[in-house]
């Protein structure tokens, strides 16, 4: 067998594979979801205990059923931030959605940054409003980082983390997007510190490529940064930070 048609061999395992992880996954998430669905009216707890849930099921099927398996680094950065400043900006590069689920598995609740036409999802937009997660629309300019600082406030007063891309967007895995300063700006208006996290995501969930592609997804959280330097400063150190640690985990 020569090494084209064994590529092509396990880019059809891959494509299979990944047919049954979301055909099998993904329809119970959907049917789970639509049931449930009632219950986010009466009890305000439950929706985000079932996102909790559902991640932990994530992780065994991605591992089971695709090969994708996950690991976190450097946890205790996180515990000692959230001991230390009860609401924080947990600041990831984004490759794929993965990112926007799995650090549910860190905390009894946070709030996501979320771009404001996923509200267009009937289900869906039910469930982030449950959970008080904070839309905003990205072309809004300053308007949304004025709007983002007065959620984010309510966030400071639960004690609650806030998830927010500092990118915006998904980029592939190996390259830099733009960092935006509104993360930095919300760090300092609401004297929160900004804990950057570092992952390889995207060699698994690959850009604008169906099939999944099995390995080790690692999760880095790095050092803090703490809003009392300039803002473009921070921004800078920001997007260093982050790059230089993915360029590690590639």
């Amino acid at each position: 067998m020569t090494l084209g048609s064994g590529t092509l061999l396990q880019h059809l395992v891959d494509t299979i594979r990944t047919l049954v992880f979301y055909g099998v996954f993904g329809f119970f998430v959907l049917v789970t979801l639509i049931i449930c669905w009632p219950l986010t009216f009466f009890i305000p707890a439950f929706s985000f205990c079932l996102f909790r849930g559902l991640t932990r099921l994530l992780v065994l099927a991605l591992r089971w059923l695709v090969g994708i398996r996950i690991r976190f680094e450097n946890v205790e950065i996180l515990h000692d931030v959230q001991r230390k400043y009860g609401c924080f900006l947990l600041a990831p590069k984004h490759q794929s959605s993965l990112e926007t689920l799995i650090f549910s598995l860190f905390f009894p609740r946070f709030h996501i940054v979320y771009k404001q036409e996923i509200n267009n999802i009937p289900i869906i937009s039910r469930y982030m409003k449950s959970m008080d997660f904070i839309a905003i629309n990205r072309k809004a300019g300053h308007e949304a980082v004025r709007e983002l600082l007065v959620q984010g406030e309510k966030s400071v007063s639960e004690q609650t983390p806030i998830l927010i891309f500092p990118e915006g967007t998904r980029t592939p895995l190996g390259q830099c997007g733009h960092y935006h300063a509104g993360v930095v700006l919300v760090s300092k208006s609401l004297h929160l510190p900004i804990v950057p996290v570092a992952h390889n995501a995207g060699a698994c969930f690959r850009y604008h490529i169906f099939a999944l592609k099995p390995g080790i997804v690692t999760f880095r959280f790095l050092s803090p940064l703490c809003p009392n330097l300039p803002t473009e400063q921070i921004l800078q150190n920001l997007g260093d930070t982050i790059e230089s640690a993915c360029e590690s985990l590639n």
